[in-house]
Parts: structure tokens; C-alpha cells; sequence
């Protein structure tokens, strides 16, 4: 009970004495002793990764991949959380780095993409515009253009529609990120709301190209009455654009 009390309070005791933190608690986290890294690991995932010992720890997260079913469903999806907030919001770490990112997704099972998934879209709406230029040109770019390659292969249609909603929501990167995601198979999914954040955001007015490509790329497999209300929106705030009527008819 004492190492999962000092463990739930790890960044806070690493802001103290980083020197003693390390010496004395990131060992605990190391699956040799598989039955005490379960109950530290259980316990330090309550709290949130810290930067200053992401370090250290990023390795032991590797090795947790390959352990991910002994941890209970509030585990699993609190370290699932860790992850995503390590890619979003770490300066020190590049998720992508000797393929640390995509041995996650490879011992994930297809809840815990789609959960990750989910949880980066969550994180990056919360970005101000230059930290999402930030990490796009970090890590999502290159995760992206790996998935168009298979790396990890595709295995959910949920898990595709969350990139195409961290589309609208990563600022001027919209239009690179339309390119990359054009290129997948026309998904297949519902209820997703691409189309609402576009107009949130603007996008359609700004990057009025990029917006209709995407548009005409969704609508390859789905049919126009599913995003009728948001897609009647946009038409008629392009047509009010010095939009060619060519372009428009793409719709």
C-alpha cells in the first residue's frame, strides 16, 4: 500500500526531488517483478504522466504493452488516457520513435484503438492553434501517412472515423491532413461529426478546396440525408464564396 501511495503522487514527488524519485521509485514500475509492476502500475495510473520523468518511464511503457490484459478495465483505460496524453502534450517525447506509438496500437485490442483514438480527439480541441500545428507536424503526419501503409493496419471503421473528426480540429493543418485521409478507402461509418466541427471552426470558409474534397470523399460511401442539416449549412455559405461553380458541383 505504501509504494502505490507513492506512486499515485509521482509527479508531484518528482517536482520535489527528481534525483530521489528516480532512484527509489521508477524501478518499481519494471515488469521483472510482474506481480509488484501490476500493483504499482494500477496505482500510478489514478494520476496523470509528468513530464520530468517521462524519460524514464516511456521505456516501462513499452514494456506494459505486452502486459495490457492483466490490467482491469479502469486500468487498461486510464493507461490507454496516459498514452494519448503523452502524444498530445509531451514536449520531450516523440510517440513515433523507435516505433513505440505503433507497438502500442499492435497490442491493443480493437475497444483500446478506438478508445485511444477518441481520447486524442478529445485532447487536441483543448490545443490552442500553434500546439496543434505543433504536434501535426510531430508525430500525426507521419502516423498518418504509416496507417495509409498499413502500419498498423486498419481493422475498424470507428477507429478510421476518429481521424477524419481530429481532421477539423487541428487548425491550419486541415488541409494537409485532407490530403492524407482522401487517400484511405471512402469510410464507412455514422454519427460522426465531421461536418459539424467544420463549420465550428470555419474551416469551410477558410480552406473552402480542402473542405469540399473532403466532403465529396465522405459522400463516396454515404448518403446525402445523414448530414443533410450540416451539409446544406456549408453549401450555402460556399455558394456566398467566390467558388467556382465546378468545385461546388463536386457536392
Amino acid at each position: 500500500l505504501g509504494r502505490i501511495s507513492l506512486v499515485s503522487e509521482l509527479g508531484f514527488l518528482a517536482s520535489l526531488d527528481l534525483d530521489w524519485t528516480i532512484k527509489n521509485l521508477i524501478s518499481l514500475f519494471d515488469w521483472s517483478n510482474e506481480a509488484q509492476a501490476l500493483q504499482v502500475w494500477q496505482g500510478y495510473l489514478v494520476g496523470i504522466p509528468h513530464e520530468s520523468v517521462l524519460k524514464y518511464l516511456n521505456p516501462l511503457y513499452e514494456q506494459a504493452f505486452d502486459k495490457l490484459e492483466l490490467l482491469d478495465d479502469s486500468s487498461s483505460e486510464r493507461f490507454v488516457h496516459h498514452i494519448a496524453v503523452v502524444c498530445v502534450y509531451s514536449k520531450t517525447t516523440n510517440p513515433l520513435e523507435g516505433g513505440w506509438l505503433t507497438h502500442f496500437l499492435r497490442k491493443c485490442n480493437q475497444v483500446n484503438r478506438i478508445l485511444w483514438a477518441d481520447q486524442i480527439l478529445r485532447e487536441i480541441t483543448k490545443l490552442d492553434p500553434d500546439e496543434k500545428l505543433r504536434i501535426w507536424d510531430k508525430w500525426i503526419k507521419q502516423f498518418l501517412e504509416l496507417r495509409v501503409d498499413g502500419i498498423p493496419k486498419i481493422d475498424s471503421d470507428m477507429e478510421l472515423a476518429s481521424f477524419y473528426q481530429w481532421a477539423p480540429n487541428l487548425g491550419l493543418a486541415f488541409p494537409h491532413i485532407v490530403e492524407i485521409l482522401t487517400t484511405f478507402a471512402p469510410p464507412k461509418f455514422k454519427n460522426i461529426r465531421i461536418f459539424y466541427y467544420i463549420i465550428e471552426n470555419k474551416l469551410h470558409q477558410k480552406f473552402p478546396d480542402a473542405t469540399i474534397n473532403l466532403i465529396a470523399h465522405v459522400l463516396n460511401s454515404h448518403t446525402y440525408s445523414m448530414y443533410s442539416k450540416d451539409l446544406l449549412i456549408i453549401y450555402s455559405e460556399l455558394k456566398e464564396l467566390d467558388i467556382s461553380a465546378d468545385k461546388i458541383r463536386k457536392l
